[in-house]
């Protein structure tokens, strides 16, 4: 489905009406759906999908092609519920509430877009760090080693060793915090 209109021989605001409606049709349900994987209130998704697709409708984003509308919905929606989640922070339950949704988040949820582009900025994030830094990160998360077993192998104190895994930790956490929850559903799953 195309989503941006090109006809000339229609009026074109009456065009961005029918292309808006059918944006509309096609992609509503599964919005929802998709926000409901993050939020449980059923009303809340309604009413977070609605108000994205009115700063469609405000920002003429219909008139973009298929794969960067979905992504900008996508992206949209997850920070959405994440805003509301936190802005429902002071309910006790709310905690649990969130652990609860992104347990519910199964990895069938995650586009593939969404996976790329996560791919994607754990690579270029991980390229920014110190050369020391990343090796021993590597050699600790992807290599299973111990933090005695790097210090030996790199000529380093277990205290050093601490420290670059802190330091990579850290900087990949802030990096790549608007991924965290698409993280907690893939490594907890």
């Amino acid at each position: 489905m195309s989503v941006k209109f090109t006809s000339k021989s229609h009026d074109k605001q009456k065009g961005a009406d029918v292309v808006f409606a059918d944006l509309y049709d096609c992609y509503y349900a599964r919005f929802v759906h998709y926000a409901n994987g993050f939020v449980t209130d059923f009303d809340v998704c309604r009413d977070i999908v609605q108000e994205l697709f009115v700063k469609v409708w405000e920002r003429k984003l219909y008139e973009l092609n298929q794969t960067e509308f979905e992504k900008y919905l996508y992206r949209s929606i997850k920070n959405a519920c994440i805003d509301h989640l936190r802005k429902e922070k002071s309910n006790p339950s709310t905690s649990l509430t969130i652990l609860q949704a992104l347990i519910q988040q199964s990895e069938e949820s995650v586009s593939e877009m969404e996976m790329k582009e996560l791919v994607d900025k754990i690579k270029t994030q991980f390229d920014q760090l110190p050369e020391k830094t990343a090796l021993v990160f590597k050699k600790s998360r992807l290599g299973g080693m111990s933090n005695a077993d790097i210090a030996e192998d790199l000529n380093l104190s277990v205290k050093g060793v601490e420290f670059h895994i802190t330091k990579a930790r850290k900087y990949l956490a802030l990096a790549l915090k608007e991924y965290m929850p698409l993280l907690i559903v893939l490594l907890g799953n």
